[in-house]
């Protein structure tokens, strides 16, 4: 979103926190350099960025395209395994020239999560992309922690994966947490607080998403390719 115009050269836009100056002749569309604050914009950027907390790469060939069917691998890594991730995971796939983005952590203290680094590739791409986790494993082995994220397949142990999902909220966690969410409270609102009651419940309300319950981290209707990592 444009937030100020400095001057015609020199723009402020905000997005998730995060503030960007740019020049509209070189970083929005020509239909969009008149525009004034308030309005939302569509900015070039270049091959790396920065997003709340994170900082990202662009694979040579883009990011996966809007719309497309994409699927996200998580790694719990400490800093050091991010930074070796981040450099062996550009170089690959940008030889092959396969879309992507990446992002990882910026701050050392925020590692405790179990997805300080993300990639984002295509699902018909995980075939390509499988062999080349599987060679990256010996670069990252001793900097992976073993948990993942809640409802996700883990492909190695500290290596999640799960499709984005295609209704709102479109990210995996927030989306699969709602579920979660909605399906305890209508336990409560029941009076049901037993184990077998409340896993019931969680598996009546996916199965009404159409979501699998014992593979939540694929999409109503998706089948399971993704092979596992030899580890």
């Amino acid at each position: 979103m444009v937030q100020s115009c400095i001057n015609q050269r020199n723009w402020h836009v905000k997005k998730d926190g995060v503030t960007l100056c740019i020049q509209p002749s070189k970083h929005l569309r020509a239909e969009e350099r008149s525009l004034q604050p308030g309005h939302e914009v569509s900015v070039w950027l270049p091959p790396s960025w920065l997003e709340s907390g994170f900082y990202g790469a662009i694979g040579n060939a883009g990011a996966v395209l809007n719309g497309a069917a994409v699927v996200e691998i998580y790694f719990n890594l400490d800093p050091q395994g991010a930074i070796a991730l981040l450099g062996y995971l550009t170089y690959q796939l940008n030889t092959i020239v396969l879309p992507f983005s990446l992002k990882v952590l910026i701050d050392p203290e925020t590692y405790h999560r179990y997805d300080s680094a993300i990639l984002q590739i295509e699902r018909s791409a995980y075939a390509q992309v499988q062999p080349i986790l599987q060679q990256g494993l010996d670069l990252i082995r001793a900097h992976l922690m073993p948990q993942t994220p809640l409802c996700m397949k883990a492909i190695a142990p500290g290596i999640g994966l799960a499709e984005e999902p295609e209704t709102e909220p479109s990210e995996f966690g927030v989306n699969r947490c709602q579920i979660l969410a909605d399906a305890l409270l209508q336990c409560h609102h029941q009076g049901s607080s037993s184990p077998d009651s409340r896993l019931a419940t969680i598996y009546h309300k996916l199965a009404e998403l159409g979501i699998d319950g014992d593979r939540p981290y694929l999409n109503p209707g998706s089948e399971d390719c993704y092979t596992l990592l030899s580890f």
